[in-house]
């Protein structure tokens, strides 16, 4: 058994993927976007989709994938909602490993919210950022940035330490400072409203990083929000937090950011 294998929850992981990336293409071809750089590299990018109405909201949401595969238009379809709702919405990408080390994956994440807060369009606007699996490790390790209101990790991994001696770390290639480093459950003190949202059906590992991050989060802050999501798979989250009536516009959009 391969531990932090998602593949074990769903009967077929490449057609779930697959249909995200059709989805996302719709949510492409109906939308108007537009695609900018936030740095030197060539996955320093990120995509803008604005819902028409000025100053609107900021969701700012950091995809998935172990930090290793996908691609942020893999994702396009949790836009939807949010751009009815009238959040204009941000999808960010950054570098994979092996080909970047851990290190700069992460910091590009910082790289791109330092750009995105000095852009005249971004400032005095409400944000909220996101981001699922990888990417919910990314959105907490980073919710100490200035620029955001408030965070939203979903189905995330919060203490890197158990992945050192998993297949993932073939690419990852963790070193003990980088776990020391870049483990939000290391640095347990948040200053903005922070949720964790995880599904019932997800790995029983997965949902340890959850629960077990929330604890520690709840001795030093009460602005941790925890939230098991009973019947969702670590794929089937993604609805249930984005769509119409989903956990992120009902729970967290719903309320004032500080």
């Amino acid at each position: 058994m391969r531990l932090y294998d998602n593949s074990r929850t769903v009967n077929d992981e490449a057609a779930i993927l697959a249909d995200f990336q059709q989805r996302s293409q719709r949510s492409y071809a109906h939308h108007p976007h537009s695609s900018h750089a936030y740095g030197e590299h060539p996955r320093h990018q990120y995509d803008v989709f604005t819902c028409g109405q000025p100053n609107a909201p900021l969701l700012v949401f950091i995809h998935g994938g172990y930090w290793q595969w996908c691609d942020k238009s893999d994702f396009g379809f949790i836009v939807n909602a949010p751009l009815a709702a009238g959040f204009d919405v941000i999808l960010l990408e950054y570098p994979l490993t092996p080909a970047a080390p851990f290190a700069e994956v992460v910091n590009s994440i910082g790289l791109a919210l330092d750009f995105l807060a000095k852009q005249p369009e971004y400032q005095h606007r409400q944000v909220y950022l996101t981001g699922h699996s990888a990417g919910g490790q990314l959105s907490a390790y980073w919710q100490r940035h200035p620029w955001l209101n408030s965070v939203c990790a979903i189905s995330g991994i919060y203490d890197l330490s158990p992945l050192q001696s998993t297949h993932l770390n073939d690419a990852l290639c963790l070193t003990s400072d980088d776990i020391q480093d870049f483990s939000p459950m290391h640095f347990p003190a948040i200053k903005k409203p922070l949720h964790l949202v995880y599904g019932g059906k997800e790995l029983v590992e997965l949902q340890w990083q959850s629960t077990k991050y929330a604890h520690e989060l709840s001795e030093h802050s009460n602005q941790v929000q925890l939230q098991e999501l009973s019947e969702c798979n670590h794929y089937t989250i993604l609805d249930a937090v984005f769509g119409e009536n989903g956990y992120w516009l009902s729970h967290v959009a719903s309320r004032k950011a500080n």
